[in-house]
């Protein structure tokens, strides 16, 4: 219980201290009873945070085209020749 409310039957849930795809395990000392309303509140911010972290993987991988291609970069539209004569990639 997260709210310290009396759980009645129907009234709550089963779930996971810390969630699977934030690197929880599928054990008994990571469940917990909690009513439906902080259930889902905590699933939302556990949503919210993994998807955070896949970013941060994609970023630190270098999987994800920056918006914002520095000028004449590898992103950029523009390519810089050695004579110094700015061209389309």
């Amino acid at each position: 219980m997260l709210c310290g409310i009396k759980l009645m039957t129907g009234q709550f849930i089963f779930e996971h201290v810390r969630a699977l795809e934030l690197g929880g395990t599928d054990t008994d000392d990571n469940i917990r009873l909690t009513c439906k309303p902080c259930a889902k509140e905590k699933t939302k911010k556990d949503h919210q945070m993994t998807a955070k972290a896949k970013k941060m993987k994609q970023n630190y991988l270098g999987l994800k085209k920056s918006r914002s291609p520095l000028p004449y970069g590898k992103n950029s539209k523009w390519k810089r020749k050695m004579d110094g004569t700015i061209v389309p990639r």
